[in-house]
C-alpha cells in the first residue's frame, strides 16, 4: 500500500539534471489518515513508513525492537 506523496511540499533530489532521490518528504495528510503502515512511490520502495496512530500503539502496548525516525529521507540513522 502507497501513501500519496504532497507534490507541492516535497522536494526531490536532482543531480546532474535527473531525479536521484528525495530531499524532503511530505506525505498528503488526508491520503494517510487511514493507515498504519505504507511506502513511498518516490523514495523507491525501500522503505516503510507509518503514522503517529502507530507509533502511539507500539509505546501503548510497550513493543519492542522496533524503531522511529522523523527524518522521511532517510538521512538521520533511526532513533
Amino acid at each position: 500500500m502507497f501513501g500519496k506523496e504532497n507534490t507541492h511540499l516535497t522536494v526531490q533530489k536532482i543531480e546532474y539534471g535527473s531525479v536521484f532521490g528525495v530531499e524532503r518528504l511530505v506525505f498528503d495528510d488526508e491520503d494517510i489518515k487511514h493507515k498504519l503502515l505504507f511506502k513511498s512511490e518516490m523514495e523507491g520502495l525501500t522503505s516503510l513508513f507509518c503514522t503517529d496512530t502507530l507509533k502511539g500503539l507500539v509505546a501503548e502496548h510497550q513493543l519492542t525492537g522496533i524503531g522511529f525516525s522523523e527524518d522521511l529521507t532517510g538521512i538521520n540513522f533511526i532513533d
